[in-house]
């Protein structure tokens, strides 16, 4: 859910903001001081440029690993972040375009957006944000002509989206760009 989370937040128009420490899965919660705790660059406090926490702040417990664990994993938080942020690249009109509702999954909650830019052109989203695979018809979307473009998926899965007879095939937690 925390990737799903993040590739969803830079899905939206406009600038994207990430919060230091959410690329790792960072979180705070409780106290203001422990909302403000140090990046975890490594599981080192005395490595250079690690810096400490307000006095008050409790221990973390770092759930998913400090930055230096991700950077090569390609499955981490990291890496997933790293993914949706050159899927946002790619496609200018996911943060300069504006946002339609083209299609609705009958079986779950999955869905198709069509972000709209008349400087960068169309470029169609399709969501399952659910933890089942889902499929969503998509004749009726551009002629059923899309093909899939550019993946990111949140779960440590081997099976892709598909299109098969007009058909959209969506992993669990994924975001699929069709073109």
């Amino acid at each position: 859910m925390v990737k799903m989370a993040g590739g969803l937040n830079l899905l939206m128009s406009g600038n994207a903001f990430i919060y230091y420490g959410d690329e790792i899965g960072m979180k705070g919660s409780g106290k203001d001081e422990n909302k403000r705790a140090p990046m975890q660059w490594t599981a080192d406090p005395n490595e250079n440029g690690t810096c400490k926490g307000p006095a008050d702040m409790e221990e973390i417990e770092m759930i998913y690993g400090n930055l230096k664990d991700q950077q090569n994993d390609p499955s981490s938080i990291y890496s997933y972040y790293k993914n949706a942020i050159a899927m946002r690249n790619a496609y200018p009109s996911i943060a300069r375009g504006t946002t339609s509702l083209v299609k609705e999954s009958d079986t779950t909650n999955s869905c198709i957006l069509k972000k709209s830019s008349e400087q960068y052109g169309d470029v169609y989203i399709a969501i399952n944000p659910t933890d089942e695979t889902d499929a969503v018809i998509i004749s009726d979307v551009d002629d059923g002509k899309l093909k899939i473009d550019y993946e990111l998926l949140a779960n440590n899965i081997t099976n892709n989206a598909k299109i098969k007879q007009k058909i959209l095939t969506l992993p669990p937690y994924s975001i699929v760009v069709l073109k």
